[in-house]
């Protein structure tokens, strides 16, 4: 959790069943709000070929995106200011042959960090010894297997890859 207060923060850090908190001091970023001109948008709705939308006036590295609603709508396409331009141009597949609307959103985005994260886990092989089956009667069959606490088994009905 990081709460603002002032030009300081607190922030708690979960370490094991422990809680510490501890203040420290950040720099927080004002949210960065982007303006542009709808007038400045050209739709060319092309015949046989790829449309286009161009935006200007815009600042380096805003990043333009392009929906077919205004909301949960389907993202048609998407660019980014490129250092020293004012303008994107977002290319879309096919809008339609008939009269429309788009949707755009501009925003700035934040550089990019590299994270690295662990690979996926993997299972250990089962010896035969430590499955039992017991095929029962009359009643539901039973599958045993000898594992650590908290191993998570599966049984199928045939052999995977």
């Amino acid at each position: 959790m990081i709460r603002k207060e002032g030009k300081k923060a607190i922030a708690s850090v979960l370490l094991g069943s422990t809680i510490a908190l501890a203040p420290f001091s950040s720099a927080f970023a004002a949210p960065v709000k982007v303006e542009w001109d709808p007038a400045k948008v050209t739709v060319t709705n092309n015949v046989g070929k790829a449309d286009t939308v161009k935006i200007e006036d815009l600042v380096e590295g805003a990043v333009v995106k392009i929906y077919d609603k205004a909301i949960g709508g389907k993202l048609l396409g998407t660019a980014s200011v490129a250092k020293g331009k004012t303008e994107a141009l977002v290319t879309i597949p096919n809008l339609g042959e008939a009269e429309g609307k788009i949707f755009v959103s501009v925003t700035m985005e934040s550089p990019t960090a590299e994270i690295v994260f662990n690979a996926e886990a993997t299972s250990a092989v089962v010896k035969a010894d430590d499955i039992t089956v017991v095929n029962n009667v009359g009643k539901a069959d039973t599958v045993t297997v000898a594992a650590a606490e908290g191993t998570i088994v599966k049984v199928y009905d045939a052999a995977t890859a």
